[in-house]
């Protein structure tokens, strides 16, 4: 990396540079730098900082005495100076932007930071927030204090600047050329008194511990530029103008960096750096972990396999499942801050220790493997890469098996687990289908790129009918992953609201983006269910008493989606209404007998009769009964109607002015069809569910491209047919053909298994289908009534379900009828 870095800034790119600044000097300093700065706020320019960062370097080397003169430069004469940098060298090293332009911090409340070109500053700073701040911990008070006044007080920046920019109200457009992008000289103004702060104002913001303005402020004079990874004033992005009396943010996107620096520079004060460092380490692989769980793959006794893992402070180890047969090595190598300065805080790691144990590692898995089984293939290995800002190096000679290791930083792996949660072991099937590419994919560059053009393309490589991803070499460039990012960020949308708990904001994810629905994110560790619907004018929280049993389950989230849904529906009413409060909380709590819930009810009784309400002002308990939950049997919406109305009453009363919503109600619920409880009578249609709930198997999209493509090479390997459109006479000899030759494959993969329990495992996956089948048709006109934006996932739901159907009675019949010899256990990953 320092040698790329040397041919870009080279000796001819510094003097440049240098004749830009002996330009500069001639006038005001202080008024330029805050130009410079200014730019970064430009998402065009997210990736044109390496530019402006050098330039800034170069003007901060010379003393301040250089910078005498007062003069403002005309906007003309700056513009022809970041022309000046623009054709050097140093542009050649602009790549495009692997980061979102900003993204959201939540300590106390919701905050604005920008990411710079750098892969994670705003994720790392949010799990340092999360150790210090919101889990219990030993660390110094004072330490906490003191790290929090300056977190505090970056974030207060750096929300002003999208606050003035107006980032959220903005449609962010990248840029992927190697230039500063200029805005008009009015703007260029604009920007560059926003990075201008008031002396007083940051002193305030640092009350009581004043010796940390010193530690922020970057001073003339540093004699050198250092190197595009590690500019001088990274560690102290701020300037002072002493006759100004203010001070300059240099640029914004170091922010998150240099918060993380400070907060352990100030943890070496306090002896403590070791042990806040083991602990963030330790938080980010939960954090991986729980991505893991979250993708389907759960660790397993890996002394059943005859394996002794490891875990240190910098390497840590972990075996996953995979399928039923198939396992998955998951190596987090992470930064000790072993060395970590102001000097090296962006440089590579000092040593090799990672690669060195790594490799050692590698070669103590092979000889395991080959021990305990001779299936390989069937090892994936997947290394996350969890750094602080610098560079770790990675490298191994042996492979674990046939597939390449694929590395992710835990930023990343956690973007997978929010796009692909739904995709069954997604990142086995990625790294199986990546193995086939030919590709010169560097390893310079986000794997994300690669992963953004699988799902993309329905979970395949093959691009298009002329494209064999094994044998056409695939140029995987920069760019694709932040497309991937902001999906990722835009479907979780983890933001803080009030909590259902007075005093406290609790952090939620978004389950209904268009209906403005949230989840709490940490619901499995309070053991309740709990919704936050958001509107204009308050926060409505539905809440279950503590889930203690596994009937509790269907019970309080038939009861808590039906509620927040007609709620969300109920939209213009509940925003119609002037609140006393901004949040109204309602608890869902069951009485009686649970099993008693299911009984089909003898009467039709008012709902009204039946859900009792306790409570007043913000807090309200929904008492349930079995008759009450019997109701909801109704054939039509109209029992989910009087549940609607029971929560608007209670609204209502909480109102200045009383609002009719009986128009309105009436519109909302017209269509009969519109609902969202399901019942059936299973004494009169058995509904044939199973008994235990397996994985939803389907045909994926690169299983069929796979098929596909061997189909295309045999049929063009007889000679008969070529490229082109197939003649109509002989389209039946041909499909008669292909038809034989995949019975052909799938007699072969057959014949190679066991029998032990073969018919019942295809009769487990087949019980399910057949159910889910019932449901989707039974329930497809109201699903669609209450969700017309999901018509097209619903259909295709549907058909895979049908496919996966027709394709398990073939092989049920097939085995049934010619039962297997072999001694293979049967892999799901075959289906």
């Amino acid at each position: 990396m320092k040698e790329l870095e040397m041919l870009f800034e080279d000796d001819d790119t510094i003097s440049e540079m240098e004749s830009i600044v002996a330009e500069i000097k001639k006038y005001d300093v202080y008024d330029i730098l805050a130009r410079i700065s200014g730019l970064n706020l430009m998402p065009q320019n997210q990736n044109k900082s390496i530019l402006l960062d050098g330039l800034i370097a170069v003007i901060l080397r010379d003393k301040e005495e250089e910078y005498s003169s007062n003069y403002k430069m005309s906007s003309g004469k700056f513009r022809r100076l970041i022309e000046q940098l623009n054709n050097t060298n140093l542009a050649m090293s602009i790549d495009p932007n692997e980061n979102t332009f900003v993204q959201n911090i939540m300590l106390m409340d919701n905050h604005t930071v920008f990411n710079g070109i750098d892969n994670t500053p705003a994720y790392n700073l949010q799990m340092l927030i999360d150790i210090l701040f919101y889990y219990q911990n030993n660390f110094p008070e004072e330490y906490l204090q003191k790290v929090g006044k300056v977190i505090m007080m970056v974030l207060e920046m750096s929300d002003e600047l999208a606050y003035r920019i107006n980032v959220r109200g903005t449609e962010i457009v990248s840029d992927e050329g190697k230039r500063v992008i200029l805005p008009d000289s009015s703007r260029i103004k604009e920007f560059a008194s926003y990075v201008v702060f008031d002396e007083q104002r940051v002193q305030r913001s640092l009350k009581d511990y004043n010796d940390l303005l010193d530690d922020i402020i970057m001073p003339f004079g540093t004699g050198v530029i250092g190197s595009m990874s590690n500019r001088p004033f990274y560690c102290k992005p701020f300037i002072r103008n002493a006759k100004e009396k203010t001070i300059v943010l240099l640029n914004v996107s170091l922010l998150p960096v240099f918060v993380f620096f400070q907060s352990l520079r100030i943890a070496e004060e306090f002896e403590i750096k070791d042990k806040v460092v083991r602990r963030y380490n330790d938080y980010i692989w939960r954090d991986c972990n729980k991505s893991l769980k979250v993708l389907g793959h759960h660790k397993i006794r890996e002394n059943l396999i005859g394996v002794e893992l490891l875990n240190n402070d910098y390497y840590k180890e972990r075996i996953v499942t995979v399928y039923n047969n198939e396992l998955m090595l998951v190596v987090f190598v992470c930064d000790d801050a072993y060395n970590y300065t102001k000097d090296t805080m962006h440089d590579e790691y000092p040593d090799e220790r990672h690669s060195l144990i790594f490799e050692e590692r590698v070669k103590y898995y092979c000889e395991k493997m080959q021990e305990a089984t001779s299936d390989i293939d069937d090892f994936y290995c997947m290394v996350i890469l969890s750094g602080i800002g610098r560079g770790i190096g990675l490298k191994a000679i042996n492979k674990l098996s046939l597939f390449e290791v694929i590395k992710l930083n835990p930023f990343e792996l956690h973007c997978i687990s929010v796009n692909e949660r739904k995709e069954e072991n997604f990142l086995p099937r990625y790294i199986r289908a990546k193995s086939k590419l030919k590709t010169n994919m560097p390893n310079l560059f986000s794997e994300l790129n690669a992963v953004s053009i699988y799902t993309s393309n329905e979970h395949s490589f093959y691009l298009s009918d002329d494209f064999n991803p094994s044998e056409t070499i695939l140029y995987i460039a920069p760019g694709d992953s932040v497309d991937y990012i902001n999906q990722a960020i835009e479907k979780e949308n983890a933001i803080l609201v009030e909590s259902y708990e007075d005093g406290w904001k609790t952090r939620v994810e978004s389950c209904d983006k268009i209906r403005n629905m949230y989840t709490e994110s940490e619901w499995g560790e309070t053991k309740k269910s709990s919704i936050c619907i958001c509107f204009s004018n308050c926060n409505i929280w539905i809440t279950s008493d503590e889930i203690v049993e596994e009937l509790d389950i269907n019970l309080y989230f038939s009861i808590m989606d039906t509620l927040s849904y007609w709620l969300a529906e109920c939209k213009v009413i509940i925003e119609n209404m002037e609140m006393y409060d901004t949040l109204y909380h309602f608890n869902v709590v069951l009485d009686g007998d649970k099993k008693t819930y299911y009984y089909a009810p003898t009467e039709d009784i008012a709902l009204f009769d039946l859900v009792s309400i306790e409570g007043c002002g913000r807090h309200y308990n929904l008492i349930w009964s079995p008759k009450a939950f019997g109701q909801m049997s109704c054939k039509t919406n109209a029992k989910e109607k009087e549940l609607c109305q029971i929560v608007l009453d209670v609204l209502k009363k909480n109102t200045f002015t009383p609002y009719d919503y009986t128009e309105d109600i009436k519109k909302i619920f017209d269509n009969p069809m519109k609902k969202k409880f399901f019942s059936s009578d299973i004494e009169v249609i058995p509904y044939l569910k199973p008994i235990v709930f397996g994985n939803n198997r389907i045909v994926h999209g690169e299983d069929e491209d796979y098929l596909l493509d061997i189909i295309g090479k045999t049929v063009l390997e007889t000679g008969k047919w070529g490229y082109g459109i197939i003649p109509d006479s002989d389209r039946t000899k041909i499909a008669n053909d292909v038809v034989g030759m995949l019975f052909g494959m799938l007699q072969n993969e057959i014949q190679q298994l066991s029998p032990n329990n073969l018919v019942e495992i295809i009769y487990f996956d087949l019980e399910e289908t057949l159910y889910r089948v019932m449901i989707v048709e039974k329930r497809y006109a109201c699903d669609l009534a209450c969700y017309p934006e999901k018509e097209e996932q619903y259909m295709k739901d549907y058909n895979d379900l049908n496919r996966t159907s027709l394709a398990l009675k073939f092989m049920m019949e097939y085995v049934a009828a010619k039962p297997p010899k072999g001694k293979k256990s049967f892999r799901y990953r075959k289906v």
